[in-house]
């Protein structure tokens, strides 16, 4: 698995080269894995305001998915709330080229096509012939739909710009009382050690980690990052117990 990841990567930097994007590694699985969670693209801003601080940081161990409160909240309900026991996943993007998104919303459909056949040969890589698909939004629902990597599920997105569905999805489904419920349960602790074991899996290096959960420790869980929490914890429980 890991032979052929170095061969595939190279493949993506040159990719993202091409669109002047920095290629930002996942966390490759040592072995092929039940289900495949596919999201849009990595964005800067965060933990890299520009390509230059991306390609550093990339240099020293940094990977995807893998830095923010809500990326380690959709590692840790994925883990407690959709996986059986011995079950594993993957996580990954139509493209892998990092970008603002104010570009990455520039030409979605063109640089996804572009991707595509780089994505069909990742997947192969990781999946097996019962391998599941789940799109992380309704752009990779829709692009995926008409292909032969069509998606088994989807669920909302976690990106800023989505959350509003989260909060909404509350609303809806007449969910306050069991929010607030949850909301006085949780805590940042649960994240912290979910993130420092997907960072271990991930061989992060020490200095990354302890910065990554310095970060979490500091910001703490703010509002919308707990609703996006109920959200993905009630979705991937329904989908879990729906299969």
């Amino acid at each position: 698995m890991e032979t052929k990841y170095v061969h595939l990567e190279q493949l993506f930097r040159n990719e993202a080269g091409k669109e002047g994007s920095v290629y930002v590694p996942n966390i490759w699985p040592d072995k092929p894995v039940d289900y495949v969670f596919i999201a849009m693209e990595p964005s800067l801003g965060n933990w890299a305001k520009n390509n230059a601080e991306a390609q550093l940081k990339v240099s020293q161990g940094f990977k995807n998915i893998a830095s923010s409160t809500v990326d380690f909240i959709v590692h840790h309900c994925i883990r407690e709330y959709f996986l059986s026991s011995g079950e594993t996943y993957y996580l990954t993007d139509l493209s892998k080229g990092a970008m603002l998104v104010k570009e990455a919303k520039k030409d979605k459909k063109a640089r996804y096509k572009r991707w595509h056949n780089l994505l069909i040969d990742e997947l192969v890589f990781v999946s097996k012939e019962t391998t599941k698909r789940i799109a992380i939004g309704g752009i990779v629902r829709d692009t995926l739909k008409n292909t032969d990597l069509k998606c088994h599920f989807d669920i909302a997105h976690y990106s800023t710009e989505a959350r509003g569905k989260h909060s909404s999805y509350i609303r809806q489904n007449g969910l306050h009382s069991e929010y607030e419920e949850f909301e006085r349960d949780i805590s940042i602790d649960t994240i912290i050690k979910t993130a420092v074991t997907v960072l271990a899996e991930a061989k992060t290096q020490n200095k990354i980690a302890n910065q990554i959960l310095e970060n979490l420790k500091s910001r703490g869980l703010r509002k919308l990052e707990m609703r996006s929490f109920f959200y993905y914890k009630k979705e991937l429980s329904r989908l879990s117990s729906d299969q």
